[in-house]
């Protein structure tokens, strides 16, 4: 039987016996709600965003303005081996370099409970269970802030390129 390889971005627990979901069972709800994210935020801002693909991939990213990407990273609770609750970020490779739309989610992943925006993800390591990466973040009060926000952390991010 062929083994089917699944996305380290999915960033799912292994499964067993006393475990209530399979991997497929996690992976679902997950897609399901990034998909209910973007979708949104293109409803919300159909002048400005558009749902776009990078070449030969599948996942969907968000095209704003026609000038720059952003990515969308959903980041569930985990605690670490030192029993401290973060949100580790698990960027895809080819979107590390876009602006990234970070979502933490509960438990069950049918909620987002914030919104943060980040620069990029170049730095990020997939171990990362902190939250110190939030605190340099711009955090949204809500989704219908991701427009004027989004456009602020890439004006900010194109300044100090510059500079």
């Amino acid at each position: 039987m062929a083994q089917s390889s699944i996305p380290a971005a999915q960033y799912l627990r292994m499964s067993t016996d006393h475990q209530q979901y399979s991997l497929d069972n996690q992976a679902e709800p997950t897609l399901r709600l990034r998909r209910k994210v973007v979708s949104s935020i293109q409803r919300m801002f159909p002048d400005h965003v558009e749902i776009t693909h990078l070449p030969r991939k599948t996942r969907s990213i968000l095209m704003v303005d026609h000038n720059f990407m952003v990515s969308v990273v959903l980041a569930r609770p985990r605690i670490s081996s030192k029993g401290t609750v973060g949100w580790p970020v698990c960027p895809t490779a080819t979107e590390r370099s876009y602006v990234t739309l970070v979502c933490t989610i509960n438990e069950a992943r049918d909620r987002v409970l914030k919104y943060f925006l980040l620069q990029r993800t170049d730095n990020f390591k997939s171990s990362c269970y902190g939250d110190s990466f939030l605190r340099c973040a711009l955090r949204l009060s809500r989704l219908s802030d991701f427009y004027a926000s989004v456009k602020k952390v890439w004006a900010k991010r194109s300044t100090e390129h510059t500079q």
